[in-house]
């Protein structure tokens, strides 16, 4: 196990060296002659460390919504209960607070709670079939606004290349993702089931 997870950092720092370097224009080329490549590189690689720093706070985001304890994050991140709540939690425990303000609440937007990464696609399916869509997310719950007719929503890995497919298909993103999730809605035509039936 240990020589897997070594094998997995080794390709890991590959991969992360490899997006650092293509991300500025002939870097590997001019780094041997350009002295100027060098401070290139230093604003790439800080740029990099702000995002991985946004994709490790949505991790322990998603890891929060799918009921995972502040200890068992902690293991994780070689840190203690302690250490792992006072850096993400104001951050995380703020977003499962209260919903963000997506326009007015009431009869046709409304803030569906309690969902979890196990049971949110479940919710939006049915929610769907009544003419339900998601607008907006964050810490266990849905902001969804209602329409005469049903929706599909998907919810993909953001690093799937299924996600430009279907978005050129004509499928509809819905926020601005929250790592590792991705996640997509489109119209059918089909009319909405009445709201009673839910």
């Amino acid at each position: 196990m240990a020589d897997k997870t070594r094998f997995d950092e080794v390709l890991l720092a590959e991969g992360l060296a490899s997006a650092v370097t293509e991300a500025v224009r002939d870097l590997e080329e001019r780094i041997a002659t350009d002295p100027e490549a060098y401070l290139d590189l230093v604003s790439i690689a800080a740029k990099a460390e702000q995002q991985t720093e946004e994709m490790l706070r949505a991790a322990v985001t998603a890891a929060r919504s799918a009921g995972h304890s502040w200890e068992a994050i902690g293991a994780r991140l070689d840190v203690s209960r302690q250490a792992a709540q006072k850096r993400f939690g104001r951050g995380v425990e703020d977003k499962g607070a209260s919903a963000p303000a997506v326009g007015a609440q009431g009869r046709d937007v409304r803030v569906v709670s309690g969902l979890t990464a196990v049971n949110e696609m479940k919710a939006l399916e049915r929610l769907g079939r009544h003419g339900w869509h998601s607008i907006g997310y964050g810490f266990l719950h849905h902001v969804v606004r209602r329409s005469d007719r049903q929706w599909e929503h998907l919810r993909l890995l953001a690093s799937s290349p299924a996600v430009d497919v279907l978005l050129a298909e004509g499928w509809q993103r819905v926020g601005q993702g929250s790592f590792p999730w991705v996640y997509l809605k489109r119209q059918l035509d089909t009319p909405a089931l009445p709201e009673d039936d839910a």
